[in-house]
């Protein structure tokens, strides 16, 4: 398998609450080429045990592990890890639009850009 086309890289620190649900509507994406990395920044909820699910049913899904540094740097730590052409960050509790990653990338193709911005 080669790269993927977007790495969506996912600052995770306790958000055991939310993350289920999140990742859920990452999974649902209809633009199907990505890799969601996961950094978990020393959560002591349940938040790796999510993590590890979905894992486990989607080789899409990464992990990397930091310790409890914010969110500016586990998203650094995640860029470090990205494979993609394209980077999408995500909030543990969001909910992203099914069609979110099509659409962005479809339009930054069509108008030749360097990113979309949402």
């Amino acid at each position: 398998m080669g790269s993927p086309e977007i790495s969506l890289i996912v600052p995770v620190f306790n958000a055991g609450k939310y993350l289920a649900e999140c990742l859920d509507a990452i999974r649902r994406q209809t633009f199907t080429d990505w890799e969601c990395i996961c950094v978990d920044d020393g959560s002591t909820d349940n938040s790796g045990e999510i993590i590890n699910r979905y894992i486990e049913r989607d080789g899409r899904f990464r992990r990397l592990n930091l310790a409890g540094k914010g969110p500016g740097p586990a998203r650094n730590c995640g860029l470090g890890q990205a494979g993609g052409r394209w980077l999408a960050f995500v909030d543990a509790d969001d909910i992203v639009h099914y069609r979110l990653l099509e659409i962005l990338h479809r339009q930054a193709q069509a108008h030749n850009a360097d990113q979309a911005i949402c």
